[in-house]
């Protein structure tokens, strides 16, 4: 865990797949340090320097997408209706130190049974 108010992210973290920036302006500029080479640069706030990206050695996008509170309870309705299924692929507890990842793959049957385990002692916390 990083607090920002009293620590630098990028001090903390290196080599990570990907970052989802939701800040912008040196938020943004300093979250290149933090990516691995070949590592990917997202934002929702605004389009990222490229040629910063592409000294690093990274790729960068800008994704928006128009989130707004009814679009949220209209989702909701549908989920608590049972119109709208999600499924979680797994639940990964954090680690020591962060340092990005990228979970992918197919689930076994035993990796199932130990998400829900997971996922029922967290809500029985």
């Amino acid at each position: 865990m990083i607090d920002y108010r009293t620590q630098r992210f990028e001090e903390e973290v290196r080599d990570a797949d990907a970052v989802i920036d939701l800040v912008g302006g040196e938020t943004q500029k300093r979250s290149f340090q933090v990516l691995r080479r070949g590592g990917k640069l997202i934002s929702a706030v605004s389009g990222p320097d490229q040629h910063l990206a592409q000294s690093h050695g990274v790729e960068a996008a800008f994704f928006l997408v128009n989130v707004t509170s009814q679009y949220l309870a209209e989702i909701a309705s549908l989920v608590d209706g049972g119109k709208l299924r999600t499924r979680v692929g797994a639940i990964l507890p954090p680690r020591g130190r962060a340092r990005g990842s990228f979970h992918a793959g197919t689930r076994t049957a035993s990796a199932e049974r130990k998400d829900r385990a997971y996922r029922r002692s967290k809500l029985s916390d």
